[in-house]
């Protein structure tokens, strides 16, 4: 998780938790990708989480053009689909 917003139910989330995932991330220069779907993607019915991402860098967004993220509602999964589609640099 990125975001104390990125849970709903259960223990709060502090900062502390997701300080070496976000510092992680801004050091390899890692960008989310836009997604369109549920915001969530972890649920036990009780407590929601948004814990599946998709990130790219710098390398991969001048590789390819076109990058489509869809994160797909739970299904039998505890889990959502996170669908990363794309189409090469012409």
């Amino acid at each position: 998780m990125l975001h104390q917003g990125d849970k709903i139910g259960g223990v709060e989330v502090i900062d502390g938790e997701t300080k070496e995932f976000i510092e992680c991330a801004q050091q390899c220069n890692l960008q989310k990708f836009q997604y369109e779907g549920a915001f969530f993607t972890w649920t036990n019915k009780t407590i929601w989480l948004k814990i599946d991402r998709a990130f790219h860098n710098e390398l991969w967004h001048e590789a390819f053009t076109y990058t489509h993220v869809h994160i797909l509602s739970q299904g039998l999964s505890n889990h959502a689909l996170v669908i990363l589609s794309f189409l090469p640099k012409a």
